[in-house]
């Protein structure tokens, strides 16, 4: 039986990030959108320390390019966690 993908988007801090991590610890495969690139390399430090396994992309859902990036992505579920400052 397959495993559902979850795509998480604004998980580079607080509620995403909380989220992404507990869905890993419950076996989820997450992909964990994260705005801002300087995240991505403390989440991948924090995912490697946890022992986790978190597929962590660089996504601007206010990016076109990001968003087409993402529609290629093979996902079951979708929670839209991003916002704008």
């Amino acid at each position: 039986m397959r495993k559902e993908t979850i795509l998480i988007t604004g998980a580079g801090t607080g509620f995403g990030k909380n989220i992404a991590f507990r869905l890993a610890e419950m076996g989820y495969d997450v992909i964990a959108g994260v705005e801002v690139m300087s995240q991505v390399s403390a989440l991948e430090q924090e995912v490697r320390e946890k022992d986790l396994e978190i597929r962590l992309e660089q996504l601007d859902v206010t990016n076109p390019k990001d968003r087409e990036k993402a529609w290629g992505w093979d996902i079951d579920i979708l929670v839209n966690n991003a916002g704008i400052k």
